[in-house]
C-alpha cells in the first residue's frame, strides 16, 4: 500500500547531449542511470535529499523527499514561487473508506468538490498554513482526521544569462 515516487532530472540545455545519469541520496551514489528515478513502494527509509547528475555536469540542487505513513497527509510541492500554480492533495492511505474532504487556509474554508485543491497562479498572499480534514473509517468508526502544511510563496526565480563577445576580450 506504499506509493511509488518518480524524480526527474531536468538539466540545462547545454548538458542535454549527455546520456549518462547518476543519482545521489544524502550525498551518496545510489543505483539509477536514467533521467527519471522511480522509487517503488517508497518507505520512510527512502527519505532524504536527492540529487542528479547528467554526464560530467555539476550535481543538481538537492530536493528533499519526506515519506510519511500517517492516515492523512496534505501533499504540497517542495517550493512555490510567485506565478506558479499551487496544487495541494488531501491524501489518505489506500484501503480506508473516506468522506467529507475539506480544505482550509488559516481559519477560512476553501470549497472544492475533490481531494485536490488546484489554485491558479499564486503570489505572496497565498502564503500561510493550509490544512485538510477528512473523515476516515478506522477501527469500525469514522474519525475526523487533520493534516497541515505551511506554504511560503517566494519571489520569482530570475535567471541572468551572461554573454561575452570575443571582441570585448
Amino acid at each position: 500500500w506504499w506509493e511509488s515516487v518518480t524524480l526527474s532530472c531536468n538539466v540545462a540545455p547545454t548538458a542535454q547531449g549527455n546520456l549518462g545519469y547518476s543519482w545521489y541520496r544524502n550525498g551518496y551514489w545510489i543505483h539509477g542511470d536514467q533521467q527519471s528515478l522511480v522509487i517503488q513502494s517508497a518507505r520512510e527509509t527512502d527519505r532524504g535529499d536527492y540529487q542528479c547528475q547528467a554526464g560530467a555536469s555539476e550535481r543538481s540542487d538537492p530536493v528533499t523527499l519526506d515519506i510519511k505513513s500517517d492516515l492523512l497527509i496534505l501533499q504540497a510541492p517542495p517550493a512555490v514561487h510567485e506565478g506558479d500554480s499551487l496544487c495541494l492533495r488531501c491524501h489518505s492511505q489506500p484501503g480506508y473508506d473516506t468522506r467529507n474532504p475539506v480544505f482550509y487556509m488559516g481559519d477560512k474554508i476553501i470549497q472544492t468538490p475533490d481531494t485536490v485543491l488546484l489554485m491558479g497562479k499564486v503570489n505572496a498572499t497565498a502564503s500561510g498554513t493550509y490544512g485538510c480534514i477528512k473523515d476516515i473509517y478506522y477501527n469500525y468508526v469514522y474519525r475526523t482526521t487533520h493534516a497541515k502544511h505551511v506554504i511560503r510563496v517566494s519571489g520569482k526565480v530570475q535567471w541572468k544569462q551572461t554573454h561575452i563577445n570575443e571582441s570585448e576580450q
